[in-house]
């Protein structure tokens, strides 16, 4: 709910019986402007700076800066509805709490909408004495829901918004905003991922009212551009990425880990609509099955929470997970519902190893002028690589040229392509394996 929201719902909440609401919000201006805009002189507002006052009227503002003489100035007016924006310091004064709790249960036609921050801890007593909510921010330039201070920021300096958007997951441990990279133009190959990319783009225009993608798992050879394609499919989406470093979620306190995963996952719901990246999942999830016999059913419980967040949540967060050995991952990891697809990302072919070497040789300004013999050649001479071992290649070519004096030339590529082993090579058994365990498991990307 927004503020405006909020503001447009107050009348139908008042008539309804309710005296007291409790608002969350990281953007108390917001609140205020929302309020302001609908021009009420009987409603009332509170600060422990200015008193109780109104616009056409302060009712002793200087006498009420206290919070119980406040609430008990209200509580004698026959009707009101009063906005307190510092009383969440006070709530836990035995006087001030007995107060909210009887202008909760009062039969007058009184409201007290207490404004605090969304990590305030609300007293028990007041939990069920009145509604709960909190309010969204709104989405700003920066393409994050932003405060009102924050807009203000972007709008004079477009350079702050790196800083703003780091601001998000600081104080959330595990959570970590990643810049955007680049896009599919710096992807080669996988050309069925990117398909399904264009496809479930859709679901971002309203025109269309499609559900939104939940998620997809990228698995497969390491160095194959996994890591790469959930940076691009943000972009290509236009959406923040942030990742979620599950090591990170673990403590050593009973308590601890599960509440750094709600934690976590929350922040990310927070700031959606938003890719969540977890790399290499299986490093964590391939413990879960023995938990109990290492850590008392710690990441057994934490990782199950995971799991059902996966399947429920209703929030426009997609997950990229990544994986290197899918085996490892327990079976309902990876059914239906959790994701919307598997794709595996096998080594390059032939077509997208052109493409990679060109992206590559451009991104460090190679300048080559290649006859067909040259370029296949060199494609030949690459069979089996992978993107990092491609890159590498390009490289290592501007290395030997260096040394030699010269700028880089067709010879000085095959030469780093030949000296260099391919994983697919030293670990060939490995990777015949996963390939096989591929086959009808999973879309080739």
């Amino acid at each position: 709910m927004t503020a405006k929201e909020l503001v447009a719902a107050l009348p139908e909440w008042r008539g309804a019986g309710l005296h007291l609401l409790i608002v969350r919000t990281e953007d108390e201006p917001a609140l205020r402007r929302a309020l302001m805009a609908h021009h009420d002189p009987e409603w009332w507002s509170w600060s422990v700076v200015k008193g109780l006052e109104r616009p056409l009227e302060r009712l002793g503002a200087q006498l009420t800066r206290d919070a119980a003489t406040m609430l008990e100035k209200v509580q004698s007016l026959p009707e009101a509805m009063v906005v307190a924006y510092d009383l969440d310091a006070y709530w836990h004064d035995p006087a001030v709490a007995r107060a909210l709790r009887e202008i909760a249960e009062s039969d007058r036609p009184l409201l007290v909408m207490v404004v605090t921050t969304l990590e305030a801890l609300v007293p028990v007593s007041l939990q069920r004495a009145g509604l709960e909510i909190s309010l969204d921010l709104v989405v700003g330039p920066s393409g994050w829901p932003t405060t009102t201070a924050e807009a203000g920021w972007l709008a004079s300096s477009p350079g702050l918004a790196n800083f703003i958007q780091s601001r998000f997951t600081q104080g959330t441990r595990g959570l970590e905003w990643i810049p955007l990279g680049p896009g599919f133009e710096h992807l080669g190959g996988l050309a069925h991922f990117k398909a399904w990319a264009a496809r479930k783009k859709l679901a971002w225009d309203p025109a269309y009212r499609l559900p939104m993608p939940r998620g997809v798992l990228l698995f497969g050879m390491s160095g194959t551009g996994k890591s790469l394609s959930a940076k691009a499919l943000a972009r290509f989406w236009g959406l923040p990425l942030v990742r979620l470093n599950v090591g990170q979620l673990f403590g050593s306190f009973v308590g601890q880990s599960e509440d750094r995963w709600h934690q976590a996952l929350a922040k990310a719901e927070e700031m959606a609509p938003c890719v969540l990246w977890v790399d290499e999942v299986e490093k964590v999830l391939a413990g879960r099955e023995g938990s109990a016999m290492t850590d008392a059913g710690t990441t057994a419980r934490a990782l199950g929470y995971f799991l059902t967040w996966l399947e429920e949540h209703q929030s426009p967060v997609v997950v990229v997970a990544t994986a290197n050995d899918v085996e490892q991952l327990p079976m309902e990891f990876l059914r239906r519902g959790r994701f919307d697809e598997l794709f595996f990302v096998d080594l390059p072919d032939d077509l997208a190893r052109g493409q990679i070497l060109d992206i590559h040789l451009k991104e460090q300004a190679v300048k080559m002028d290649a006859s067909v013999g040259e370029w296949e050649s060199l494609i030949t001479a690459t069979e089996q690589f992978s993107g990092a071992e491609l890159k590498a290649v390009v490289t290592d070519a501007r290395f030997l040229a260096a040394e030699r004096g010269r700028s880089v030339i067709w010879a000085d590529l095959l030469e780093a392509a030949h000296a260099i082993v391919p994983l697919a090579k030293t670990m060939a058994e490995a990777v015949s394996m996963r390939r096989n365990w591929a086959q009808g498991r999973g879309r080739l990307a």
